[in-house]
């Protein structure tokens, strides 16, 4: 059984229905941080929102939503004509699998990457660790980079989504699971993983890909039990529900992706008084990247 635990929501400030999930997560849930878009119009709002309510913060590193913080010019094979990162995680690892492809892609994302780095620095953010939207820094050319860059911003800790299968996944879920198309990716990073050298400080352990935006309290129990790991990382995507209408984006995939009705459920899952009792009962110690306990 796992002994330390880290519960952390990706996407923190894609929406403020989303934060507002996030924050009720945090407040009345077990989770015990969350990685925050450097690049999304709400990221002031729900950065203030999170330092109110003294959430544990890390920066959650993006290539493929939100606005650029480098601009067309330093990234012009990442950003369109309007200043978005407009590629998709596929096809920004495919191409980086390609000699000519990363030669050109890998500056513009050590550009882009360190744009966001220092937006963060500026907000007076010490993150607690890094992690990447739809985990593009798994591509070992870009692992390096993120590693290279990290220590300039006070930044010892990464996630490394490389993620075991478990028996207790071929249950009920599995439906969800594959729906989303989820074992594709899981297969695609544990390849990928395979050709990355760690330097920073990373848990012993990561679940969440292959239920990335269908977690349920199942599959936090299952895997919190079946792990041998000194330290879990869970990664997870809570929120409110969001109107499609009403999402702030134009491209159909974020609004399928911000409004999904699973959020609302992932925000259940994680919180009452009975999930936070059975982890009592464990004997789990809910933490963030740096060790701190939750209170």
């Amino acid at each position: 059984m796992a002994r330390r635990v880290i519960i952390n929501a990706d996407d923190l400030g894609v929406h403020p229905g989303t934060d507002a999930g996030i924050l009720d997560a945090y407040t009345q849930g077990v989770l015990t941080s969350a990685t925050l878009l450097m690049t999304t119009p709400w990221m002031q709002q729900a950065l203030h929102r999170a330092k109110i309510v003294g959430l544990p913060l890390g920066v959650h590193l993006s290539l493929t939503l939100g606005n650029s913080r480098a601009g067309a010019a330093a990234a012009p094979d990442l950003v369109d004509h309007q200043g978005n990162l407009h590629r998709s995680a596929a096809d920004i690892l495919l191409t980086c699998n390609r000699r000519d492809g990363l030669t050109r892609l890998l500056p513009q994302i050590k550009v882009e990457f360190e744009a966001q780095l220092a937006a963060a620095a500026d907000c007076g953010i010490a993150p607690t660790h890094m992690d990447a939207h739809q985990h593009v820094h798994m591509h070992p050319a870009i692992y390096a980079v993120v590693q290279a860059l990290a220590p300039r911003f006070g930044v010892h800790h990464i996630r490394f989504a490389r993620e075991k299968l478990y028996a207790f996944e071929l249950g009920g879920d599995l439906p969800a699971t594959i729906g989303r198309n989820n074992h594709v990716k899981w297969l695609l990073l544990s390849w990928l993983a395979r050709g990355i050298e760690r330097r920073l400080k990373t848990p012993d352990e990561f679940f969440g890909v292959k239920y990335s935006g269908v977690m349920t309290k199942r599959a936090l129990l299952g895997v919190i039990r079946a792990s041998r790991a000194e330290i879990l990382e869970i990664g997870i995507h809570p929120g409110r529900k969001v109107d499609p209408g009403n999402t702030g984006y134009e491209q159909p995939n974020y609004i399928q992706f911000i409004s999904s009705p699973w959020r609302q459920r992932e925000l259940d899952a994680l919180c009452g008084h009975s999930l936070t009792d059975e982890l009592k009962a464990l004997g789990i110690t809910l933490c963030d990247h740096q060790g701190r306990s939750k209170a």
